[in-house]
C-alpha cells in the first residue's frame, strides 16, 4: 500500500526525529546546537529554526554563544566532510 506523499521515506521522518532529540537537549545549549546541526545534515528544513533557538537562549548570552558556536562548528565540519575536491 502506497502512502500519500511518500511519508514512509526516511528522508521525511529523519529530520523531524533528529529535531525532537535536539528539543530534548534544550537545557544543554551546546548539545542542542550539535543535535540541531545534525538534524540539518539529515534534512534542510531545521536550518530555518536556528533564529528561533537563538532567541530562546537570548536572555542568557553565555548559553546563546554556546548554542551558536556548537551549531556553527558542527555545520562547518559537516560541510567540510561533504566537500569534494575535483
Amino acid at each position: 500500500m502506497e502512502f500519500i506523499g511518500g511519508l514512509t521515506f526516511i528522508s521525511h521522518i529523519a529530520p523531524a526525529a533528529a529535531t525532537l532529540v535536539a528539543f530534548a537537549f534544550l537545557p544543554v545549549p551546546a548539545m542542542a546546537g550539535l543535535m540541531l546541526a545534525a538534524s540539518v545534515g539529515v534534512g534542510f528544513y531545521p536550518a530555518f529554526m536556528v533564529p528561533e533557538w537563538a532567541g530562546y537562549y537570548w536572555r542568557n548570552q553565555g548559553q546563546c554563544v554556546r548554542f551558536l558556536a556548537r551549531r556553527a562548528a558542527v555545520g562547518l565540519a559537516t560541510r567540510a566532510s561533504t566537500h569534494r575536491v575535483v
